[in-house]
């Protein structure tokens, strides 16, 4: 994935500075069973960019199962981190889904990043609805951030809601 950036530099005379720069990633997908899956992918974003913008790296892994009565739970672990940083730099998230039917979800997620690096500390709880019309399909997310840990009380995101609302239009024929 190619982008086209720009930025304002500040400065004794500001300037616009415009550049290109990409996203290379992967991601695959295993059957470990008739009812059970692991995802891998990584991604290295903002490669190549000629100003302030930094190249990070990502990794994750997602493992999940359908039950017999049609519900479905999701593991997930992630790791990020800059490039041109020391492994202070890393920031680790996971998560645990529960959709019932393909349809209503429950969701509950950690993430930490070091002292050194923003201390962002959250837990996130969530929950979801997805319905379906023929082709098309819309989405409604809630989420509720709680940060936690000695530096949770500063956090501009504490006790902050998430509202994502997906619209799929689906094919045109």
């Amino acid at each position: 994935q190619l982008k086209f950036i720009g930025q304002n530099q500040f400065g004794p005379s500001p300037v616009n500075v415009y550049s290109v720069c990409g996203d290379i990633g992967y991601y695959g997908r295993i059957d470990v069973g008739s009812l059970r899956t692991l995802q891998i992918g990584a991604v290295l974003s903002n490669v190549g960019p000629n100003i302030n913008l930094p190249t990070t790296a990502g990794i994750g892994v997602a493992y999940s199962t359908v039950t017999q009565a049609n519900n479905q739970w999701m593991m997930t672990l992630d790791a990020t981190r800059l490039l041109k940083d020391d492994w202070k730099g890393l920031r680790l998230t996971g998560g645990i889904e529960w959709a019932f039917d393909e349809q209503f979800f429950l969701r509950g997620g950690l993430s930490w990043e070091h002292a050194d690096r923003g201390n962002r500390k959250f837990v996130s709880l969530g929950v979801g609805y997805k319905g379906f019309v023929n082709d098309q399909s819309w989405g409604l997310d809630v989420h509720y951030l709680v940060p936690y840990g000695p530096s949770g009380n500063l956090s501009p995101y504490q006790h902050g809601f998430g509202l994502t609302l997906v619209i799929n239009i689906g094919n045109f024929e």
